[in-house]
């Protein structure tokens, strides 16, 4: 009985925590406002046309004939509509709980409507109808959205109905946590953070009132029970690393599974990848691209993540969410295995890299900057990584079929594991010699890749000569080889920030002071894979060969980041204090990047 009462304790915190944000929200948010300059249209709209972005004006979005907009737990009493739209052919039919309210002639763009009934249970479903014409892709547009609002009375007190979409998450996460060996106290804190930054993601232009809500609340409540099944199976294996994989997976399934896949940050090539999908979903299995050089490479692309996804997509789901949250499920299964690999040999380990990971700007840079198929492809190296460092369970034929699937991804991928993998090789030594399930699976990857891309010998035959045109990332001629190393060296603290980095040079040197590089270690594979990675340094400086090799070496930055961490905490009271102050900072970093990310990147 007296053990119970700390663990109630928690679920009343959590309880109360939930409740104070949901109430607090809903008094004080601002009114439910769908406009897509803002990015926050995805939260309540459908029947909408793929968001664009037009440079100098930012994000647009186009209904077709009929657009719906979805306001939810609207308080009691009259409310008001706000409609504001332009580039419409046809007259636009303005309904509002299924009654027409009003018409925006073509050449208007303003209808201002008063909803003295109010909402229908708390609900306002407002519907754009127009004819509409047919646009450049053969498909019919209606009105170019710029927003539409509903505005209760002002002082009209907060639907209560909010205050679940609160509770379930916070306790989920607090009763999933204690479940995976959490102190009472931190599972109430780790209850409180979400329900806080839960109120932070509904606070901008009241998506509290949207149907996103409720999604966002499953999505929480099922990324904790997820990681708390996980963590018990951690324990299983690992006694002790119970508490770590929770606390890692859950982070890790908020940054890339929640946050990554949020209809309000604006991506600019997630519909460049969702069309991709279409065509894999239509049977073009061998897509080629072109670089952003001044002269454009022709390349081939890769397309094992859009296979992958294909059936999803004849099965009818929308290919922009499946794309978003395919690349950050598969950072999520990349984050589990890496803490599975290093709690086998350090639990403390296993969840300081993985947390590091995960607070990485890069980590999540990469799905708000759109370069979804080389998230995935990234996810899948670090997958084979982890296969390498462990066991090799599953043989020759699940390596095989990892590093096939790395290497006809994405063509920066390929590059690198080829670097990575020569690196691997290396640092084993002669004990790779009779290593038959390694060496039978890059036997097999090799024979897979090279099958797909002999699809496309001639065509990389004939850009290969263009190699030797010299330096320059992104520009063909236009930099020199100086420019193209001053930018190199400016993106490693974008894409690791200072902290991390701090904690990763130190890491190596404690490292390499244990002992802890020497063959057949996890952390010599680690180092060899960095090294490799890190070679492709020369290529981009000297060359036009532009590989996203830094983001690659991230997972290697994480986890000397937290051997780093673990060492300086372990140095007395003062050790302690600077380590969890660089972990501080670099969660600031973090928070910034990914609030950046959701709320400002891409808008005018």
């Amino acid at each position: 009985m007296p053990r119970l009462r700390p663990r109630a304790s928690a679920l009343g915190v959590a309880i109360l925590t939930a409740a104070a944000a949901a109430l607090a929200l809903g008094a004080l948010g601002p009114a439910p406002n769908a406009q897509p300059s803002h990015g926050t249209e995805g939260a309540f709209a459908s029947g909408m046309h793929d968001r664009e972005i037009v440079p100098g004006r930012g994000p647009q979005r186009w209904t077709r004939e009929r657009g719906v907009f979805r306001f939810e737990r609207l308080p009691p009493g009259p409310a008001s509509l706000e409609v504001r739209v332009r580039g419409q052919r046809t007259p636009l039919r303005v309904l509002a709980n299924g009654v027409a309210v009003g018409e925006i002639p073509s050449g208007r763009f303003v209808g201002r409507y008063a909803l003295p009934d109010g909402p229908a249970n708390g609900v306002v479903a407002v519907v754009l109808e127009t004819e509409g014409f047919p646009g450049d892709d053969g498909e019919r547009r209606g009105a170019l959205v710029d927003r539409v609002r509903v505005v209760p009375r002002p002082g009209a007190r907060p639907a209560f109905g909010s205050v679940a979409l609160f509770l379930l998450p916070a306790l989920i996460v607090a009763a999933a946590g204690l479940a995976s060996g959490l102190s009472p106290a931190l599972a109430a804190l780790a209850a409180m953070a979400a329900s806080l930054l839960q109120a932070l993601v509904l606070w901008p232009d009241g998506q509290l009132h949207s149907p996103y809500a409720t999604t966002l609340a499953w999505q929480i409540a099922l990324a904790a029970a997820a990681a708390a099944v996980a963590a018990r199976f951690f324990e299983r294996f690992v006694p002790g690393s119970g508490p770590g994989a929770f606390a890692a997976l859950l982070l890790a399934g908020a940054i890339q599974g929640i946050a990554a896949a949020s209809p309000v940050m604006v991506s600019s090539d997630v519909v460049f990848h969702a069309n991709r999908l279409r065509d894999a979903a239509g049977g073009e299995l061998f897509p080629t691209s072109v670089t952003q050089h001044q002269t454009p490479f022709r390349i081939p692309y890769g397309v094992s993540f859009y296979a992958l996804l294909a059936p999803l997509v004849w099965l009818g789901l929308d290919p922009v969410a499946l794309v978003g949250a395919g690349a950050g499920l598969a950072g999520i299964a990349a984050t589990a295995a890496l803490f599975g690999v290093l709690a086998t040999r350090d639990a403390r380990l296993a969840c300081a890299a993985a947390i590091a990971l995960q607070l990485l700007p890069g980590t999540f840079g990469i799905h708000s900057y759109g370069n979804l198929s080389n998230a995935f492809g990234q996810a899948l190296t670090v997958l084979f990584l982890a296969w390498w460092m462990g066991r090799a369970r599953g043989g020759v034929v699940l390596g095989g079929v990892l590093f096939a699937l790395v290497g006809i991804s994405h063509l920066s991928c390929l590059i690198v594991l080829g670097a990575v993998t020569a690196a691997l090789l290396v640092a084993r030594g002669r004990s790779i010699r009779g290593d038959r399930a390694r060496l039978g699976a890059l036997g097999l990857g090799s024979v897979l890749i090279a099958a797909y891309y002999a699809r496309f010998a001639g065509l990389v035959a004939s850009q290969l000569p263009r190699l030797l045109e010299g330096g320059g990332q992104g520009h063909g001629r236009s930099q020199g080889a100086a420019d193209a190393l001053r930018l190199q060296l400016a993106r490693i603290p974008a894409e690791f920030a200072w902290p991390a980095l701090v904690l990763a040079v130190l890491g190596i040197v404690v490292a390499r002071r244990r002992g802890s590089l020497q063959p057949g270690g996890a952390l010599r594979d680690v180092a060899a894979y960095a090294a490799g990675a890190a070679l492709l340094a020369v290529p981009a400086i000297v060359s036009p060969l532009e590989v996203r090799y830094l983001y690659a070496l991230g997972v290697a930055v994480a986890v000397f980041a937290g051997v780093g961490f673990l060492a300086l905490a372990a140095r007395g009271r003062a050790g302690a204090v600077a380590a969890w102050s660089l972990a501080v900072a670099q969660t600031l970093v973090a928070f910034a990047n990914v609030s950046a990310a959701l709320f400002e990147r891409y808008r005018q």
